[in-house]
Formats: C-alpha cells, sequence, structure tokens
C-alpha cells in the first residue's frame, strides 16, 4: 500500500521545510542521513505529480536548502558590502532561487521520463549529476555545497570520489535516496528495492574501509615534507591600512619563527593566509625585505598572499609568491578564476552600472590555469581561496606535477558563520579525488591540514592566531577521476541537455509549432 499522500498544497508547505532541515546535512553538522532523508521525501511527493509541479516541489526545497544553508552571505553584504538588510535578503533570495533551479530541474526532468518507463534509480543520479555539473560552469560556475560536500566529514564514504569525483559521490547519494523511495512507494514488492540500496551502503563502506587500510600504508612508505600553516588573525578593519603593513608583516614572520621550532627538517615550507602581505611585494621594498630576510634565515621556503601587478602596472592580480630558503623569489602563481563582483565585473558591456557600486575600478588579471609553484622537494599546487570549490582547477594542478595542494585565504569576511567550515570541506573532495595532501592557511581560521584518504588534521579555531606544523606525505598517485574527470562530465551534462532538448521538442511538437504534419497532422 502506498504511503498516504497529503494535499497538494501542504506538499508546497512541506517542500522548503524539507530543504531548510537538508541543510544540517552539510559542514559544519555533518548529518548526511538528513540529506538522503530529506531525498527521499522529495521522489515521494512527486509520484503521481505533472512535470509542473514536480518542478515547483523541488524549487522550493531548492530554496530552503539554500536559504539554510547559504544564510551567511547577508553578513557579508552587510559587514563588508554596505547594502541594507533588506537589499542583502533580497540578493540572498534571488541567489537561492537560481540555485534551486538545478535540483528543480532535475526532479522536473526524472519526473518527465517516467512516462518512457525509466526507473528514476537510474535516471535521476544521472540527470542530478548532469546539472551539477552544469552548475559549476554555467553564469560563472559556482559549484558551492554538491550534494558530496555532506559526506566531507565521513573519510569511510569518500574514497570512490578517487574514480569519479565529488561528482559520483552525489549521484550515489541521489541513487540511494531514490532506491529507498522505490522501496516505500507501496508498489508489489517494492521493498525489494532495500536489497540494492543496502548493498550500496555495503559496498561504499567496505571499499571505502579497504582503500583507508591500503592508503595508510601507501602514505607511511612515501616521501613527507614538513609544512607550517601560520594564522595571522588580522582583522579586515586594519588589513588594507598602509601605516599598518609593517606590523602585519612582523606579526607574520613572528608566526613563522615561531613554527620553526616546531619543524622537524631544513628547508621546510610555510604557508601564510591570502593577502598576508596585502601590498605589491618586491615594488613596496621596505615591507619586503624583511620577508626575504626571514626565509634565508630560517632556511625557509615562504609561501605568502599578496598584490601583483601585471600588464605595465595597469592592472593587479591575487598572486601568491613562493620565496625559496636563500631569500630568493622563486615563482608565483596569480589566481586564476576570479570572485564575480569582488574581483571583476562580468559581461561589464552589459552591467557597467554594477562597477560603481561595487566600487571596482578596473578588473584584476586571472593567472594561468595549471600553474605550479617548484619547489626543491616539491611541486606545490596553489589554490587561492574559492578556487578549491572548482574541481577542474585542482585537477589541472595534480596534471602539471603537483604533489602538494596549497590553500592560502582569507575568511574573515564570514565571520562565525557555518561558511568557513563549508570552504574547507571543499578542499577534502579535492584531496581525495586527486590522492593529494593540502595545507590551508586561513587569516582568521579555520586552517587544517588535510591528507589524501581525506582526514582533516591540526584545524584551527576561528578568530586565534595559531601555528601549526605537521610532516605530511607526498603521495604521488595518479587516479582515474584526475586523469579521465571530463568522460563523466561531458557524458552527464550530454545526457541532462538531451533529456532538457527532448522536453522542449516535444512541447514545440504539441503545440503545433514545428513538424505540423508529421505528429499531428495539421497545419
Amino acid at each position: 500500500m502506498a504511503l498516504p499522500k497529503p494535499a497538494y498544497k501542504i506538499l508546497l508547505f512541506i517542500s522548503p521545510l524539507a530543504g531548510l532541515l537538508c541543510a544540517l546535512a552539510f559542514p559544519p553538522f555533518n548529518l548526511w542521513p538528513i540529506l538522503i532523508a530529506g531525498l527521499v521525501f522529495l521522489w515521494l511527493a512527486c509520484r503521481g505529480l505533472s512535470g509542473r509541479r514536480s518542478f515547483l516541489l523541488g524549487l522550493l526545497w531548492g530554496v530552503g536548502l539554500y536559504l539554510g544553508a547559504m544564510y551567511w552571505l547577508c553578513y557579508v553584504m552587510v559587514n563588508y558590502g554596505g547594502l541594507p538588510p533588506a537589499l542583502s535578503i533580497l540578493l540572498l533570495f534571488l541567489l537561492c532561487l537560481y540555485l534551486a533551479l538545478y535540483p528543480a530541474g532535475a526532479v522536473f526532468l526524472t519526473v518527465w521520463l517516467d512516462q518512457y518507463r525509466l526507473p528514476r534509480w537510474f535516471s535521476a543520479p544521472l540527470i542530478w549529476m548532469g546539472l551539477e555539473c552544469v552548475r559549476g560552469y554555467a553564469v560563472t560556475g559556482f559549484p558551492w555545497l554538491p550534494l558530496s560536500l555532506s559526506l566531507s566529514a565521513w573519510p569511510l564514504w569518500l574514497q570512490s570520489a578517487e574514480l569519479w569525483g565529488g561528482l559520483g559521490l552525489s549521484g550515489c547519494l541521489v541513487l540511494l535516496s531514490a532506491l529507498i523511495a522505490q522501496a516505500l512507494s507501496g508498489e508489489k514488492k517494492a521493498a525489494l528495492y532495500l536489497l540494492p540500496a543496502l548493498a550500496l551502503l555495503a559496498g561504499g563502506g567496505g571499499g571505502g574501509a579497504l582503500r583507508l587500510s591500503s592508503l595508510a600504508q601507501d602514505m607511511s612508505q612515501t616521501p613527507s615534507l614538513s609544512v607550517s600553516i601560520v594564522q595571522g588573525n588580522i582583522g579586515l578593519d586594519s588589513l588594507w591600512n598602509r601605516s599598518l603593513r609593517y606590523q602585519h608583516i612582523l606579526k607574520e614572520i613572528g608566526l613563522t619563527y615561531q613554527a620553526a621550532g616546531q619543524a622537524r627538517e631544513r628547508p621546510w615550507l610555510v604557508l601564510w593566509p591570502e593577502s598576508a602581505a596585502p601590498f605589491a611585494f618586491l615594488y613596496d621594498v621596505d615591507n619586503s625585505i624583511p620577508v626575504l630576510q626571514a626565509a634565508a634565515d630560517l632556511r625557509a621556503y615562504i609561501a605568502l598572499g599578496t598584490v601583483g601587478i601585471v600588464e605595465n602596472g595597469q592592472k593587479q592580480s591575487n598572486r601568491l609568491y613562493l620565496i625559496d630558503p636563500s631569500g630568493q623569489p622563486l615563482a608565483h602563481y596569480d589566481k586564476v578564476h576570479l570572485v564575480p563582483f569582488g574581483e571583476y565585473v562580468p559581461w561589464s558591456q552589459f552591467l557597467f552600472f554594477v562597477r560603481a557600486v561595487a566600487a571596482l575600478s578596473v578588473d584584476m588579471a586571472a593567472g594561468e590555469e595549471g600553474k605550479v609553484l617548484p619547489g626543491g622537494e616539491f611541486t606545490a599546487g596553489p589554490l587561492i581561496c574559492y578556487e578549491s570549490i572548482f574541481p577542474e582547477l585542482s585537477r589541472a594542478l595534480k596534471r602539471s606535477g603537483a604533489d602538494l595542494l596549497i590553500n592560502p585565504t582569507n575568511d574573515a569576511w564570514f565571520g562565525p558563520s557555518t561558511a568557513s567550515s563549508q570552504h574547507l570541506s571543499h578542499l577534502v573532495l579535492r584531496a581525495v579525488e586527486n590522492r593529494l595532501s593540502c595545507a590551508r592557511s586561513a587569516n582568521t581560521g579555520i586552517s587544517a591540514f588535510i591528507l589524501p584518504d581525506g582526514q582533516v588534521l591540526a584545524a584551527t579555531e576561528l578568530f586565534r592566531e595559531a601555528v601549526e606544523t605537521r610532516d605530511i606525505p607526498l603521495l604521488r598517485q595518479d587516479t582515474f577521476y584526475s586523469q579521465y574527470a571530463e568522460i563523466f562530465e561531458y557524458t552527464f551534462m550530454s545526457g541532462a541537455g538531451l533529456a532538457l532538448l527532448a522536453v522542449l521538442v516535444r512541447a514545440a511538437v504539441r503545440a503545433g509549432r514545428i513538424l505540423p504534419n508529421l505528429f499531428t497532422g495539421k497545419r
């Protein structure tokens, strides 16, 4: 017997609440079974509904999820964007409405394919993965909070990401929810669908346990590197104060000397946060010399976030310099994926008025994708700030020879919200996908180390000075995902695109707009 089905109006009320509850599945709460329950509700609620009604339920569910998980954007817009609270709430709602189009589209297309007797456990994961992938590229790309992020605190369930990435893990979660929903549908022999659901859980957990065991052995036998992360905890109200530049540099250097007492070897790598040197490094000689001298005195590689000067001084970049143990600049990396409306204005020929509001007179310059920073004992792959949420950037670094990911960032913008935990957790996925150790230095936290198996070590507290040093393995293993991820991405995006095209063609045919004789017999 099927589950009792509430009236559609009641479902419209419950859907955003179910989505809101699913926010607890993501960092820092990490209660991933809640996400499964929320998806099961969504699939059951759409049984027997039209595509349009299912789309609306999916949209409301998505709005609830993203409002609950990304509320912190209001804090950023009010405190650092200078926007009125009412306007920031409106903009947050519009962004969440846009993001909700993706789960809504996945639900709609899955329900639409029911008429072709495609089982939802087959169609739903493929379409969801396709649209989740599209979200990472469309409209400048914003793959924040994929479903797989709910597993970031559970290494046991993460390990298959080396095969199909976070995208595949999201598909597994949707598959599990679709199987459970089918088992609860009340149809004849529906309960049998619990068997593949249990098999999926057993396979994921068992395979994960075996892979963790083998990785522990691999990491114990591979070369390691001493790395220190420095968390200066410098407030945004003073970070860009020109009169305090020297003071800020001395603070970072002092913490670096503290790290020297923790390191077991020389040379070693010290990672400073994004904008740790808030000026044009090497151009501002007085403030640059102390950094070069500290690297030489301590025999340390120092990677520091700073401002780059490019295009003959016409533009600036968000830059990471690597200083070698002799005190000489060794290499630099310029941020590739810039923050829209923060570091550049997209479609500026149409949004010319936004540039004045954003107080951004000139776009920052973007760097070269896949550029690594070679040290004598390591090759670092830099991901500045939110570049860690884009899997294609870490893949490019892996293919360029990186054996370590470094992520300098400044999360002070987020305040004491859940955003810092969410931001860090994306790097966990990058570590497992590419089997690379990661070091993350955040100005106000959360700084941490991440092992190639997804374990997070030495995570710091927010808004505290901190220095942490660890010997982390330089595991040099290629993964199927890092080499062939595009196969999955193009396949899933094409599948979702073909499904959408089929919907549009059928709608046009029914309206008698194309091929009228062949399909309708009318002109």
